[in-house]
């Protein structure tokens, strides 16, 4: 009875968390710029918690947004070397380990199309010529 609840528990735990990121899915295409930019500058706000899934989360979002979340690339340009990491649960009881610096790089090659893999100093070069 007691593994059961174990299990219970933690798949409440995973639809909770995939309920948060699967109604904020499609925000970008349903967004006038305006509202974008309030929505990238929010996700830039999660980027400064210690709630390390979240932050993983916001990563993840502004990497969806592609090209409309420009606003955010000094920020996960710093993002770069930090090798904190999220664990997150999968429907089938698996477990994925998340690090900010690989989901950064991933964010930042999906907003700008390019792969500077996680060299920050290419990437930081990179922003500087473009502004």
């Amino acid at each position: 009875m007691k593994f059961f609840i174990v299990k219970l528990f933690a798949l409440v735990s995973i639809l909770t968390s995939l309920q948060y990121v699967y109604s904020e899915e499609n925000i970008a295409t349903e967004n006038s710029s305006a509202d974008i930019s309030s929505i990238v500058k929010e996700e830039i706000e999660k980027l400064t918690l210690n709630d390390s899934c979240n932050k993983v989360r916001a990563i993840q979002k502004l990497g969806e947004m592609k090209s409309d979340a420009l606003l955010a690339i000094l920020h996960l340009i710093e993002l770069l070397d930090n090798k904190a990491s999220c664990i997150v649960h999968g429907f089938d009881f698996s477990v994925k380990i998340l690090m900010f610096n690989l989901e950064a790089m991933y964010a930042l090659e999906s907003i700008t199309g390019l792969d500077f893999h996680r060299d920050k100093g290419k990437w930081a070069e990179w922003w500087r010529n473009k502004k």
